[in-house]
């Protein structure tokens, strides 16, 4: 089993799927670091031999980095289940800071949770992940969508999506710029009385149902991102929310990128 490759992302997915299973637990802590990477390897099927020596390496720090992450989200906290098992903990000198415990709101979190709803947050997997989107839809793309990414990781989940709208934004108008040729008229339009409405006509026309469907969620999903979240009503979107809001770019810029010649034709 050499060709195992962790790095910050997939070891969160990984962990929290060994959470969702019930089978991250250890005694008096509902998430252990140690236990889950040994659980995840049997799942791969590694030896017992090889699980030691992925022990030794630097496994069991990755999953406690993912577990860190997710106390970041509240999802987790540092510590035993109940206060009995802290003081005694404490009293007997001992320390553990590989062993978590389920917050009420963590509970409800890995209800929700989608595994394959999963984007990568880590900065740099972020990166190579929207990087290939640039070249159609410019650098203004790029920082809207790496700043939604930043917003979403420090919990600013308000601004997360008001970025994700802006970056929405930026994939239409590189659109239009390229179907129209004129990007001083298309911006002037855009910026005039029911710009978006004009945009959304220009790049629609008699496009076929599919094309149609999908562009008229993107144009959705910017209305409801870039006008309510960034205009000032009052509104909170959770941690949950703002990571659909990521993932549903990703998936528009791909749509998009996947069929640039037929909607710039």
């Amino acid at each position: 089993m050499n060709d195992i490759q962790l790095n910050s992302d997939n070891a969160l997915a990984a962990l929290i799927s060994v959470i969702k299973q019930g089978k991250a637990n250890r005694q008096e802590y509902d998430v252990h670091a140690d236990r889950a990477v040994r659980e995840y390897l049997i799942e791969l099927g590694c030896t017992a031999d090889e699980i030691n020596k992925r022990l030794a390496n630097q496994f069991v720090a990755l999953f406690a980095d993912a577990a860190w992450e997710l106390v970041r989200l509240g999802v987790l906290r540092l510590g035993a289940k109940n206060n009995f098992w802290n003081a005694q903990i404490l009293h007997n000198g001992n320390t553990d800071n590989f062993g978590f415990s389920l917050t009420e709101y963590g509970k409800e979190w890995l209800e929700k949770y989608d595994q394959e709803d999963f984007v990568p947050i880590e900065p740099n997997a972020f990166g190579k992940l929207i990087e290939k989107y640039g070249t159609k839809f410019g650098t203004g793309f790029l920082e809207r969508a790496a700043e939604a990414n930043k917003c979403y990781r420090t919990g600013a989940y308000n601004a997360c999506t008001a970025m994700c709208g802006a970056a929405a934004e930026s994939i239409i108008l590189n659109l239009v710029i390229a179907k129209d040729g004129n990007e001083e008229n298309v911006i002037k339009d855009y910026k005039s009385a029911g710009g978006r409405e004009k945009m959304k006509n220009i790049l629609l026309g008699a496009k076929a149902t599919r094309i149609k469907q999908h562009l008229n969620g993107l144009f959705d999903l910017l209305s409801y991102w870039r006008d309510e979240s960034a205009h000032g009503i009052a509104m909170r979107h959770d941690e949950y929310e703002a990571q659909s809001s990521i993932h549903l770019l990703i998936k528009y810029a791909k749509f998009a990128e996947s069929n640039y010649k037929e909607l710039t034709s």
